[in-house]
């Protein structure tokens, strides 16, 4: 009798052995499933935050290219325009006079 309980242990804590090994595989591979989709989330997140980039980057440098261009006609205008006179002899007129 001792001999069938021995055998129906065995039995059982290789089942359960087993079973534990199916229940670490399965949820390995419900994590590993959870991080691939997650993984695919933020190479989209990615992605877009690239081409965001590229477009700031592309407008940064339009207005650059505009400032320099303001700031070589501020200075062709104050090139052109005279010189104003600066007297210290002649007293400064004052408003109302």
């Amino acid at each position: 009798m001792s001999e069938r309980f021995s055998s129906d242990l065995l039995f059982i804590i290789i089942v359960l052995v087993i079973a534990a090994i199916l229940g670490f595989m399965i949820g390995y591979l419900i994590v590993m499933i959870q991080k691939r989709k997650a993984v695919q989330l933020l190479e989209k997140q990615i992605a877009g935050l690239e081409t965001e980039l590229s477009s700031c980057k592309k407008r940064r440098d339009e207005s650059e290219l505009e400032a320099i261009g303001l700031r070589k006609k501020l200075e062709e205008a104050l090139a052109a325009a005279p010189e104003p006179e600066l007297d210290p002899k002649k007293p400064k007129k004052k408003k109302g006079e």
